[in-house]
């Protein structure tokens, strides 16, 4: 599971072209913290992975690796949403 959750992460933050500086920040979790996940050594807890999924506006299941390709449309689909939701949120800070 912490490859699926290490491979959406990194699949978001370079669709939104972002550093992983800017990426932990606006996830409000630390760049060690977040490189370690990304790269798959640490798993995030429950709490965690709650916070980050509704910080990006996601469900969790698709974070978690669930396929709802029937329910949201394709990840592209599903990466532009969060472009949009993150847009106004990740200007504000």
């Amino acid at each position: 599971m912490k490859d699926i959750i290490s491979n959406r992460l990194k699949f978001i933050r370079l669709s939104l072209k972002m550093s992983q500086k800017n990426f932990s920040n606006f996830l409000n979790i630390s760049l060690r913290t977040y490189q370690s996940i990304e790269q798959g050594r640490k798993h995030p807890g429950l709490i965690t992975i709650i916070k980050i999924a509704n910080k990006l506006g996601v469900s969790l299941d698709w974070l978690l690796g669930r396929d709802l390709k029937y329910i949201y449309g394709t990840d592209a689909d599903i990466i532009e949403l969060i472009k949009f939701k993150t847009s106004n949120k990740y200007q504000n800070k």
